[in-house]
């Protein structure tokens, strides 16, 4: 789990174009003569890597006109990762990486309308410079921020960040059995939703490699067990029973957890069909009537769920099952070779 971020962020050079519209408004301060020879000196030793005389040039434009090149915040984060680099003196490192911080607030502060760029690469560096404790809260909310401006467009090292955060605050026992799985609920809900509305195939591929980890890791923990996961959502049962939403949630859970024996799960699934008969609730009925061994039945609602899914996941899925029990219950050999085509 501890690798996750770094498995995604292969890909994390195309993860964001990290511009701005060069038709923002240009500043040059009280004295525009010496702030464009500044930019003038500033662009010529940046192009060259010269970075000692560059960073020279570029405290003086960050002081005195910011607002003299879009390109100033993000520069100026490219210098001080470089020296932070190569710094061996931690005091020394930690005072370059709270002035890298200090760079991305002040250039969110002067180019709102570039805020979502600004923070997708101050959150990356603090997660690779100051992972901290006390910075944890701080890095998740300028992910939700991110998720929540993004939305289906949120990449999936967005996505791999945020659980990063969330399971390890689990393992050291900061959040709860109810937290974990109310996040792991929140973030597969909308990776799963990213995936459905992506036309890029790579995208939504890096997308479904990240909501396997989540459910590896999850299934995995401690939290998952189905005596714990019916205990709290059993306590929540009688006051949410007619929100499809929780119903749903509840029902994926104790099924990706092969606890559809208990009498929760019952419950829920048949309150789930009578609210409304989705592809979802038809699937949940048909697990139900095969733990009953009523395989016909078990057949009338899984086709019934292929026939109103429209993830091409899931539908694969139930086209796969139902092949199996027209094999091995019927001995249907042409319908299962049809449904598992």
């Amino acid at each position: 789990m501890k690798n996750i971020v770094k498995t995604l962020g292969m890909a994390a050079g195309c993860f964001v174009a990290l511009t701005v519209s060069a038709q923002q408004e240009r500043d040059f301060g009280s004295d525009p003569a010496t702030c464009q020879r500044n930019l003038s000196l500033y662009d010529t030793d940046y192009k060259m890597k010269n970075y000692d005389a560059a960073i020279v040039y570029w405290r003086k434009l960050w002081s005195d006109c910011p607002l003299s090149s879009i390109n100033l915040t993000l520069q100026g984060a490219v210098m001080y990762k470089y020296y932070i680099d190569r710094e061996l003196n931690a005091e020394k490192k930690n005072t370059l990486i709270d002035t890298l911080m200090q760079v991305y607030e002040k250039g969110i502060e002067l180019r709102p309308q570039a805020a979502a760029n600004y923070q997708i690469a101050m959150m990356q560096d603090m997660l690779k410079y100051a992972d901290t404790p006390e910075n944890q809260p701080k890095i998740l909310k300028m992910l939700e921020g991110i998720i929540s401006v993004q939305k289906e467009k949120t990449s999936a090292l967005t996505y791999a960040s945020y659980w990063k955060i969330i399971f390890g605050q689990y393992t050291d026992g900061a959040i709860n059995d109810e937290k974990f799985i109310d996040e792991y609920n929140k973030l597969t809900d909308l990776i799963s939703e990213a995936i459905k509305k992506t036309t890029a195939e790579k995208a939504a591929e890096e997308l479904a490699r990240a909501r396997d980890m989540f459910d590896d890791s999850f299934s995995n923990s401690a939290a998952a067990s189905c005596e714990n996961l019916i205990k709290i959502y059993g306590e929540k049962y009688d006051e949410n029973k007619n929100d499809e939403e929780f119903l749903r949630k509840l029902t994926r859970m104790l099924t990706r957890k092969e606890c559809t024996d208990s009498k929760l799960f019952e419950m829920a699934s048949e309150q789930m069909y009578a609210l409304n008969p989705s592809a979802a609730a038809a699937y949940n009925m048909a697990m139900l009537f095969l733990r009953r061994d009523n395989f016909d039945k078990m057949v009338e609602y899984l086709e019934d769920a292929i026939k109103n899914e429209t993830d091409p996941i899931e539908k694969a899925r139930f086209n796969n099952l139902l092949g199996n029990i027209m094999l091995s219950r019927y001995n249907k050999y042409t319908e299962a070779k049809r449904y598992s085509l």
